[in-house]
């Protein structure tokens, strides 16, 4: 079978971004994998966020006024009557160190441009990555454009036996390795949990830590 793999300078090159900036966007057309590299680089970036990494997945919602509700549920933060939701949602996070991954913004482009605004000016520790065919055009944004992965040329062929991404400059497949079946390599990681967020289903490389945000200083579930 083929594995994809890589985007080993492309991760390198995000969490760079995300280490100055507390909003990066990753740009790109449809296809171009700019989920699959937010998730990668929010995995990478557990240890740097020890109170949180939140994967918001937008692709199936389609009313804009519904955003700061689905960031809400999946943070696992209610409602106060005497709040707006997104000032509950800045108090919960406070200046804990916490990174929200907003996921497929293009067609909320506006509503996930004013959350992502309002929520980085009341906090202080967390760091948003979104992904979408557009810029959110947020001051202080960071927009990194993702290229799509090289592919092998028709009649080529791959070793099994290595695995080894090539600089961008080299003429030969960039990431796409073929396996055996059974003889898969893969790294180990974390493994990955998966829950609800009404009816889509999210996958988040998350830290175990998240869910000990104390309950006495938000509505935190």
């Amino acid at each position: 079978m083929t594995s994809f793999i890589g985007r080993k300078r492309e991760r390198v090159e995000v969490a760079a971004l995300l280490a100055k900036s507390r909003l990066v966007t990753l740009q790109g057309t449809g296809g171009m994998g700019k989920t699959r590299l937010a998730l990668q680089v929010a995995a990478d970036s557990l240890d740097a966020f020890p109170d949180g990494v939140w994967v918001v997945e937008l692709a199936a919602l389609k009313d804009p006024r519904l955003v700061p509700r689905t960031v809400a549920s999946v943070l696992g933060v209610s409602e106060k009557a005497d709040q707006t939701l997104v000032e509950t949602l800045a108090n919960a996070i406070g200046d804990r160190r916490s990174l929200i991954v907003l996921d497929n913004c293009e067609h909320l482009i506006s509503a996930c441009a004013e959350i992502a605004y309002a929520l980085l000016r009341r906090t202080n520790g967390m760091r948003i990555i979104a992904t979408s065919r557009e810029a959110l055009r947020v001051d202080g944004e960071q927009v990194y454009r993702v290229a799509s992965l090289s592919m092998p040329a028709r009649g080529a062929t791959t070793s099994t036996k290595s695995c080894v991404p090539t600089p961008p400059s080299s003429s030969s497949t960039e990431s796409v390795c073929s396996f055996p079946a059974g003889r898969r390599r893969h790294r180990r990681r974390r493994p990955l949990p998966t829950y609800a967020n009404g009816s889509m289903d999210c996958h988040s490389r998350w830290s175990s830590r998240q869910q000990k945000w104390p309950r006495s200083q938000s509505s935190i579930l």
